[in-house]
């Protein structure tokens, strides 16, 4: 629960709350998305949970950094991809 609610707190420090608002809320979802599908392994593959968790920090990032606009959200989003593509090579855990 902490994991899904610290980005909301990120709205109390934001500069313009109101100013990109629709890029936190997309970033928002997309980051609760995926870890609730890892949350869904943690009872069968603790492995792959803790892996979908350290790559689900790029999406937390996506989240913070959405007032700065799009390109940093893509930037993070870019690095969520490359995470979860390195880690069939290398496993995160």
């Amino acid at each position: 629960i902490v994991m899904l609610s610290l980005p909301l707190c990120s709205l109390l420090y934001r500069q313009d709350p109101m100013h990109m608002l629709w890029l936190f809320i997309v970033s928002y979802l997309i980051y609760a998305t995926w870890l609730c599908f890892a949350f869904l392994q943690v009872n069968t593959n603790k492995g792959a949970y803790v892996s979908k968790c350290l790559a689900g920090f790029a999406l937390l990032d996506a989240v913070l950094v959405s007032e700065f606009g799009i390109t940093s959200v893509l930037i993070c989003l870019a690095l969520f991809l490359l995470a979860v593509i390195f880690q069939r090579v290398a496993p995160a855990t």
